[in-house]
């Protein structure tokens, strides 16, 4: 696979990156006197976190679902019982939308039990030695090199 900027969209940058605020107008005058005096604008999350200490769109849930999808040597994910909250739905989903595009790639990944069934066929085919392992080779203790996860 040829992973070139333009395949990545990395040539250009997000319009969300710097995204409208709805801060006080006072800190929105503050922000616009310190982005002069910089020479270059804030980022949305720079200022949200100024402003708010805290920032929701940084990409951690992705990279946090990445290092569970990716670490396929350990058991699976049981996402079998009913969410406690709104959060936890959103993760699933999203856990659900990434497995979904690295499997289509060909990208090992961590099993993961949405409902029950999958969770019933999993072990009935484990039983019965049906089930294949989903590990990385090189990245194996037994191959000399240790887990990255």
């Amino acid at each position: 696979m040829n992973l070139e900027s333009e395949e990545l969209n990395m040539g250009k940058i997000p319009e969300w990156i710097y995204a409208p605020t709805n801060f006080s107008p006072e800190l929105e005058k503050m922000f616009a006197a310190v982005e002069k005096a910089l020479g270059f604008k804030l980022f949305i999350w720079q200022k949200t976190f100024i402003a708010n200490t805290t920032y929701r769109r940084s990409g951690r849930t992705t990279a946090e679902i990445l290092r569970d999808l990716l670490n396929v040597s350990k058991p699976p994910l049981d996402y079998t019982k009913p969410v406690a909250d709104h959060m936890e739905r959103i993760y699933r989903e999203e856990t659900r939308e990434i497995k979904a595009k690295l499997d289509a790639a060909g990208i090992p990944t961590r099993t993961v039990f949405f409902t029950g069934q999958e969770k019933q066929k999993y072990y009935r085919e484990a039983e019965t030695g049906q089930q294949k392992k989903n590990i990385i080779p090189e990245f194996t203790p037994e191959y000399g090199k240790r887990i990255w996860l």
